[in-house]
């Protein structure tokens, strides 16, 4: 299963105080010139065909400002969240071998895990920038301490979607463990340093849970039905449409729909057959109505912040736009998978 993107080009990509704060962060270790090059690279560079370039960098400073506090306390969580996200990314595209947009089609491999690995370790760096805010010591060491746990968390969620498993059930885990709490994460961290109350704090991370969750079910519909390049079906992934087709389908039909997605990597006509069986066994369908459930339930957490900000309107806008792929003519168009 595919990390959730977050990568997007430089006119909508991480906000110019992100970019700037992690460059300087880089820049300020001796001897990296050629490195933060490297890093820079990864920062701005566009993901052409990426099906989701929606500004979540912005989620902890939303949610900041939600329980209301200041934009400029979430910049270091922004920093964090991004980086983590950037580099979750990198390594999904060499894990996949994904060449489409990809940094490691461009720098090569050592030098992809390379930058990788130091946007992992600027991520703590960041979240310490934290003191010159104010932010009180106590809760800037709970975000350290929870968003290692979160990144383990993803890791170990995106292990087991390395491996080939036809339970839908742990599909669904694996997109809590690696969209879900990533999400989430964003959202509490960002309500913390904004001083939020204990239970503005859990609702928010309730939202995020249920927005990152609603992100994967969007990316993995048009990973299937509106790839520009590279499709999870020609990759190989066993994405949620995927893991739903084969749990409901007879034996008979799962074991045709199982060849032809042996065959998608290296034959198109076999990709084009899975994407219809896909739709046939009401795959497309059952994922629609799933993310609109995680909608529902987004809006509703949302809704119990007990608190007047148009940055709640705001988020509402980021769950609005994470579902823009059900407008009614882009929807039937997948429907008729011709």
């Amino acid at each position: 299963m595919s990390a959730v993107s977050c990568s997007v080009g430089p006119s909508d990509g991480p906000t110019e105080a992100v970019s700037t704060l992690l460059e300087e962060l880089f820049s300020q270790i001796p001897g990296v010139r050629g490195y933060a090059e490297d890093v820079r690279l990864a920062l701005h560079t566009s993901r052409a065909g990426e099906s989701n370039s929606t500004p979540f960098v912005q989620l902890p400073s939303l949610c900041c400002q939600a329980v209301g506090g200041y934009a400029a306390r979430a910049i270091p969580v922004m920093a964090a969240w991004y980086a983590l996200m950037l580099a979750a990314r990198i390594l999904d595209d060499l894990e996949d071998e994904d060449t489409h947009g990809a940094l490691w089609a461009k720098l090569g491999t050592a030098r992809a895990v390379n930058v990788a690995t130091g946007l992992i370790l600027a991520a703590p760096l960041a979240l310490l920038q934290l003191e010159q805010h104010g932010v009180r010591s106590d809760h800037l060491l709970e975000l350290l301490k929870d968003t290692q746990r979160a990144a383990l968390h993803a890791c170990a969620g995106q292990r087991d979607g390395l491996a080939r498993n036809e339970a839908l059930k742990n599909g669904w885990e694996i997109a809590e463990a690696t969209a879900g709490e990533p999400f989430a994460l964003a959202c509490r961290a960002g309500a913390l340093v904004g001083e939020g109350t204990s239970s503005q704090v859990e609702r928010l991370s309730e939202f995020g849970q249920h927005l990152g969750v609603l992100t994967q079910i969007a990316d993995d519909i048009a990973d299937i039905w509106q790839a520009s390049g590279h499709s999870d079906l020609a990759a190989g992934r066993e994405t949620l449409p995927v893991l739903y087709a084969l749990a409901v389908s007879s034996p008979p039909v799962r074991g045709q729909l199982r060849r032809l997605l042996d065959l998608a990597p290296q034959d198109a006509g076999a990709a084009s057959q899975a994407r219809q069986m896909l739709a046939d066994q009401g795959a497309l369908h059952a994922m629609v109505f799933e993310a609109e459930v995680r909608r529902q339930h987004a809006r509703s957490a949302l809704r119990m912040v007990d608190a007047n900000s148009p940055a709640k309107d705001q988020l509402l806008g980021l769950v609005d736009q994470a579902m823009a792929w059900m407008d009614r003519g882009t929807y039937d168009a997948r429907c008729s998978c011709g």
